[in-house]
């Protein structure tokens, strides 16, 4: 009891010289119980000979962010990377001449992961081979 009275006798008097001003404690940040909207309308663009552009539609508040998956033809979606909140674009420099990508993304926050992906979209950065002319150096006699 001798160490109760003492702390309890120390804590009044640090409020009343003003030490401690509140003894209320703060809320902590409630994590999110709910998943978030899934994005939409994604669109996917070549945009040179060494990357692909994607765009969609953000259509959540509260995500964490986005997590873009990526196949190439005959193979199974896997997460290839992801992106910050609020984010609506992704530029793929990890691509392959002659490769067809196809993406798709979703959101997520603590809750887990949107219940869809968006729509898939493809890119294929083809390989253009110029064919010069050629010169005829003889000279007709």
């Amino acid at each position: 009891m001798k160490i109760f009275n003492y702390l309890f006798i120390v804590l009044v008097a640090l409020i009343s010289i003003g030490t401690i001003s509140s003894c209320r404690p703060t809320s902590p940040s409630i994590p999110p119980t709910v998943i978030p909207n899934p994005p939409s309308n994604l669109t996917v663009t070549v945009a040179s000979n060494h990357q692909i552009d994607l765009h969609w539609t953000d259509n959540s508040s509260d995500e964490v962010g986005y997590k873009i998956q990526r196949k190439t033809s005959g193979s199974n979606f896997a997460d290839f990377d992801s992106t910050a909140s609020n984010i609506n674009s992704y530029s793929d420099t990890n691509v392959t001449v002659n490769t067809t990508y196809i993406y798709r993304v979703c959101s997520y926050n603590s809750a887990g992961i949107s219940n869809q992906y968006t729509n898939e979209d493809s890119a294929i950065i083809v390989f253009n081979v110029v064919v010069l002319p050629t010169v005829n150096t003889l000279s007709a006699s």
